[in-house]
């Protein structure tokens, strides 16, 4: 009787640790998950804004602030635009990946359509993490 009182009590502690531990990682991947998401959205946010930036900046000279009077009306001129390229540059440095942000660069440096959809195919990438079959040819319509 004693041996399965001693079983008994094994098992019901074991139960309770595991239900801790169980618990615990629960909590982790729980808590990971979130920062994941939030990272996203951020990172997501981020680029939306620099798309719109660089486009603006490409074609400024054409419809002026039209693409950002709704979310950057403090921006007036195409070099307050890359100032504020360059400054997402910076901040990209702790988010984006290596791609991205010599995309980035080159497009300030060029300001051309081609560095222009070359930036979109980096951010995507960067983004969703998968290879794409699209090329500058099959974007080449946007600018």
């Amino acid at each position: 009787m004693t041996l399965s009182i001693e079983v008994l009590v094994s098992l019901v502690a074991a139960l309770g640790l595991g239900t801790i531990i169980g618990a615990f990682f629960q909590y982790r991947f729980q808590y990971q998950k979130e920062v994941r998401n939030a990272a996203f959205e951020l990172k997501s946010k981020r680029y939306l804004a620099i798309i719109m930036e660089m486009l603006t900046v490409l074609h400024f000279d054409k419809h002026g602030t039209r693409f950002s009077k709704a979310y950057r009306p403090d921006l007036l001129s195409k070099d307050d635009f890359l100032e504020e390229l360059k400054a997402e540059l910076l901040n990209g440095i702790v988010f984006a990946n290596d791609r991205a942000i010599r995309s980035l660069s080159t497009f300030i440096a060029h300001q051309d359509s081609r560095s222009y959809l070359q930036a979109l195919l980096s951010i995507r990438k960067d983004l969703w993490g998968k290879r794409t079959s699209i090329s500058q040819s099959t974007l080449e319509m946007l600018v």
